[in-house]
């Protein structure tokens, strides 16, 4: 037999895990290492960055999952991370998102544009998560 998600299933899953992010506090963070994210990473894979005004941020306030064309999905609010001071350059090569207390990993992403250099006071780094969730025997 093969397993079938419908689409209220898929949604029910993300929307439940949604939901658990929501009630804490998972944290938003920029990697400035030239790394293109695996299934086997933990957070000592990245290099997190440290330019001026450089802070986590949390990702607590995830929409409600839609579906469509049998992938639900949901997005956080758009985050960005802001140099308060000139001084050595930095290379964002994308972020990755670990648990309340930084030890666990729960995903990364790494931008296609990378690397973004973050150099002047003022330079903006906006990261918008996202996350899906699909039956892969389709």
């Amino acid at each position: 037999m093969t397993l079938k998600m419908s689409d209220y299933g898929i949604a029910g899953i993300l929307q439940t895990w949604i939901g658990a992010l929501n009630g804490n506090t998972w944290k938003l963070r920029l990697f400035v290492n030239n790394y293109t994210p695996t299934t086997a990473d933990t957070p000592a894979n990245y290099v997190e960055a440290t330019f001026p005004g450089y802070a986590p941020i949390n990702t607590n306030t995830w929409a409600n999952a839609v579906t469509a064309a049998h992938i639900a999905s949901s997005t956080d609010a758009a985050r960005t991370f802001t140099r308060n001071a000139a001084g050595a350059a930095q290379s964002v090569y994308g972020y990755y998102v670990t648990d309340p207390t930084g030890a666990n990993l729960g995903w990364a992403e790494r931008d296609p544009l990378a690397p973004v250099t973050m150099n002047n006071a003022g330079d903006t780094y906006t990261v918008t998560p996202k996350l899906t969730c699909q039956d892969l025997s389709t």
